[in-house]
């Protein structure tokens, strides 16, 4: 009866140890496959992380969405130390060594989001990019001290162009978004390497989706949504608007310069109008901006609502909680680079230019009817 029970445990264990053998296998990471996964930049390496929750999270700590995983750093915003993940022991892919993960992001305002992440590899960049499958150090081409392949692409289309549409060295040309794999040495750590997905510029939901599902969600969401946007009307109501003429002659001078600009522009394109035309446009575009000082609440609110829904779209929430301390909305947009002083200014003047069809009507009719009668401006 003993040798039938122990017979009975022995197989009941061989079972088990079968079955956690084959659990263990399937939860194996092939880093060639992962590699390869990561080097597309896009969701195809986090949906793979998933597959492999268990392997993964050997490794370190790991965060899970839907159909994500993502490996888990101390603070994304802070410096190498933090935005940083060490491997519990180093992961080996043929004779690559995969010492961490590094996950970051930036926003520089009106120069961008800037999101990184990737792999901390042993060995500088010639002899990590060796060791890479071919199907990825093929695609790294030399670019200074680092390999590179970028990507960019126009937020208001689909799809993504090979290449850049920015020189080198400046920020991604506003409106569009640019998508790398990068090699490069490790700042501070010699014998170390990053191989790192970049996306950066003008990056929005739609440009996260199928990349960064993660960021994609927490930046759609409607009510970050609209707390950003409260935040950011909270703002701009400590908005004053600074004159913009000091006095009237200072202001029937900036009324001649537009006018004497348009006469040019006309004058180039062949017009012949008689100095009576420009003498009668230089009176409607004073009586014009002298119309405007005395709209002041009405382009003030058009302000407010103007640079409130410039400083949600372009800041995060924590950089908006951080704009609210600032004494002066000015300082907090130029502070945060939503704008530059130069910017403001003339967003300021734009504004009021181009009010005439709102609040000037009156002006706007009797430039219309000089036209009619001398003919139409160039445009």
């Amino acid at each position: 009866m003993k040798s039938m029970i122990d017979k009975a445990l022995r197989m009941t264990l061989a079972a088990g140890l079968i079955a956690f053998g084959a659990q263990a296998s399937a939860e194996t990471l092939d880093g060639k496959a992962m590699l390869e996964a990561f080097s597309r930049c896009d969701a195809s390496f986090f949906s793979y992380l998933s597959r492999h929750a268990q392997a993964a999270g050997q490794l370190g700590p790991t965060y899970q969405q839907a159909d994500f995983l993502n490996f888990k750093v101390a603070d994304r915003l802070g410096a190498d130390s933090a935005n940083t993940l060490r491997f519990a022991n180093p992961l080996p892919v043929g004779k690559l060594s995969l010492l961490g993960f590094q996950d970051s992001y930036s926003n520089l305002g009106q120069d961008g989001r800037y999101y990184y992440w990737g792999f901390v590899l042993a060995g500088k960049p010639d002899a990590v990019r060796q060791a890479l499958p071919a199907s990825i150090a093929g695609q790294l081409k030399p670019d200074g001290a680092l390999y590179a392949r970028g990507e960019w692409r126009d937020i208001g289309k689909p799809g993504w162009q090979a290449g850049s549409a920015t020189p080198s060295g400046q920020a991604p040309k506003n409106g569009t978004a640019e998508r790398l794999l990068l090699l490069e040495a490790r700042e501070g750590q010699p014998d170390e390497s990053t191989l790192l997905c970049s996306l950066q510029g003008s990056v929005n939901p739609s440009v996260l989706e199928g990349i960064r599902p993660d960021q994609q969600r927490a930046e759609s969401d409607p009510a970050y949504i609209a707390a950003k946007r409260e935040l950011a009307q909270a703002i701009m109501q400590r908005y004053a608007l600074p004159p913009l003429w000091e006095n009237a002659d200072a202001r029937r001078a900036a009324a001649q310069k537009s006018v004497d600009a348009l006469r040019k522009k006309d004058e180039a394109a062949g017009g012949r109008k008689p100095e009576a035309f420009w003498q009668a446009l230089a009176e409607i575009q004073n009586r014009a901006f002298d119309a405007m000082d005395k709209q002041e609440a009405a382009t003030q609110d058009r302000l407010r609502v103007l640079f409130a829904a410039l400083m949600a779209v372009r800041l995060d929430k924590a950089q908006l909680e951080e704009a609210a301390k600032e004494g002066s909305p000015i300082v907090a947009m130029a502070g945060h680079n939503v704008l530059s002083v130069e910017g403001i200014v003339s967003m300021q003047q734009l504004l009021r230019l181009g009010g005439w069809d709102a609040l000037l009507r009156e002006s706007d009719a009797e430039r219309s009817a000089l036209e009619k009668q001398y003919g139409p401006l160039a445009r």
